[in-house]
């Protein structure tokens, strides 16, 4: 079956999507490359099972600059209740960018992840997150 769960965000709005589940509250959440928004990360957060119609929660993540958000990498930190999403940074030289966010994708902080680390330029290319 399909949903759609794009929550009438416009035309290249789901570009490069990542998916987890949040299994304890029944969610799936979903973080792409939001071309309809200079290519920020948008979440999109849908009641699991996904039958249409789909009510779902749509936050852009405010503060984030424009094509920060190519190919994200989502994951689910269950020790600290966060959805955390690395992207490629185009618009700081290909660094690495960390989003952490809440649960339902609301209050995200943005880190630039790749000069924490101290590393440079296209450092940040074709993210992959992971919790250990």
């Amino acid at each position: 079956s399909h949903a759609d769960i794009s929550a009438g965000q416009g035309p290249s709005s789901g570009l490069d999507p990542s998916a987890v589940l949040d299994v304890a509250n029944s969610k799936l959440v979903v973080v792409t490359t939001n071309a309809a928004s200079l290519s920020r990360p948008t979440v999109f957060v849908a009641p699991l099972p996904a039958v249409a119609p789909v009510v779902a929660s749509v936050i852009s993540v405010t503060g984030a600059e424009g094509n920060s958000a190519y190919l994200p990498s989502v994951v689910y930190d269950p020790l600290n209740g966060k959805i955390l999403v690395a992207t490629t940074n185009v618009a700081n030289f290909g660094k690495l960018s960390l989003f952490r966010c809440n649960r339902d994708g609301s209050s995200c902080s943005h880190s630039d992840a790749s000069t924490t680390a101290g590393q440079g330029p296209n450092s940040g290319l074709d993210p992959s997150a992971v919790v250990d």
